[in-house]
Formats: C-alpha cells, sequence, structure tokens
C-alpha cells in the first residue's frame, strides 16, 4: 500500500447532497410584511418576483436566494446566498433587476 491511508467513506449526507432551492421575497408594508415562497426552479422563483413587483408601489424591492435544507432536523433553512436583487424603478415603474 505504499504507506499511504486508504480513503474512507464516511455514510452521514454532506451539505453538497442537499437539494439547491430558490427562496424568494418581496417585503410589502400594505401586505403585512409582503409576498415570499420557495421552489426548486429558479426560472419560477425569478417570476415570482417579477409579479409580485409588477404589482408593488414604485421603490418597492425584492430577491432571489439559494438555500438548502437545513440537517439539524429543525423546519428551516441554510442561507446560500443572495443571486439576484430587483426594484421597482422609481422614476419609470420597471421592474429592474441586478
Amino acid at each position: 500500500m505504499n504507506g499511504s491511508v486508504p480513503e474512507t467513506r464516511m455514510p452521514h449526507r454532506l451539505p453538497s447532497d442537499r437539494p439547491v432551492l430558490f427562496a424568494w421575497d418581496v417585503p410589502l408594508a400594505s401586505t403585512a410584511g409582503g409576498v415570499c415562497g420557495v421552489t426548486d426552479n429558479r426560472s419560477r422563483a425569478f417570476a415570482d418576483v417579477q409579479r409580485a413587483l409588477t404589482a408593488a408601489p414604485l421603490g418597492a424591492a425584492g430577491k432571489v436566494r439559494k438555500v438548502a435544507v437545513s440537517m439539524s432536523g429543525s423546519h428551516e433553512y441554510v442561507e446560500l446566498g443572495t443571486i439576484a436583487t430587483a426594484r421597482v424603478d422609481a422614476s419609470s415603474g420597471a421592474v429592474v433587476w441586478r
């Protein structure tokens, strides 16, 4: 074996085994906190933010984040980062993505 330690595989799940989900939110004062959701479809998350902001007042903003289900057994998500933000442009009323 040339003095090397053989590689062993651990039977536990690694973070990379968790499916990536897309959480989105558009906080709005007029709807007691805003609207939000979680989906496994990236395009749907973007479309949901677009739809919510189209009906939102000028200056409203939203974001799409990558998340994964926590392996702790609790009902929560592990944040993996924001992938896009959008806002309703105050002068044109258009939804602008970054």
